[in-house]
């Protein structure tokens, strides 16, 4: 079974909305597997450092030894659109449901192609950290440079205005819980 259960999508014109489900018998914070955590910020140092409006203070470095895995799995999706230049990144926000173990993360970007890949990608990420480390450890750069080229290829319809990857990056923002 996965860590996330990737439940629901919903795109709107600059956001999309995915319901996750944290994995029966997975931690649900960080705090929990510190050594996980850790993986996380070795793979992507960067997002100590991002804005973060939470009640512990304004970088996610406040919170991140002590929040969800979903937080967490935001803020390393937005990492990876901040790496492939995606402009228009203004926030991502982490809310808990009323279901058992599941949050809505609700990232602003101007592609939903873009930003499903890189969702996928981070869920991947956090499963190779909480599941022990064990087999290939992921690249980011390539992880990067794949996703760009993925959506590169991709036919742009007529009525689409979205900038595409490779401006320079803004610095991603999130909203706390």
């Amino acid at each position: 079974m996965s860590l996330f259960d990737i439940r629901k999508i919903t795109i709107k014109p600059t956001t999309m909305v995915a319901r996750v489900r944290l994995a029966n018998g997975a931690p649900v914070k960080t705090s929990e597997d510190v050594d996980s955590t850790n993986r996380i910020y070795q793979l992507m140092p960067q997002i100590a450092d991002h804005a973060c409006i939470c009640d512990k203070g304004d970088r996610l470095r406040a919170t991140m030894g002590d929040t969800e895995l979903a937080h967490l799995l935001e803020h390393v999706t937005l990492e990876l659109l901040a790496r492939m230049g995606v402009q228009d990144i203004s926030a991502g926000r982490t809310v808990e449901t009323d279901e058992d173990r599941t949050w809505d993360i609700e990232l602003t970007c101007p592609d939903d192609a873009l930003t499903l890949g890189a969702l996928s990608s981070a869920a991947w990420m956090m499963e190779w950290a909480f599941t022990g480390g064990e087999g290939p450890k992921p690249d980011v750069d390539n992880i990067v440079a794949g996703l760009m080229s993925l959506v590169e290829g991709l036919p742009a319809s007529s009525a689409e205005q979205t900038p595409r990857p490779g401006a320079p990056a803004q610095e991603p923002v999130a909203a706390g819980k």
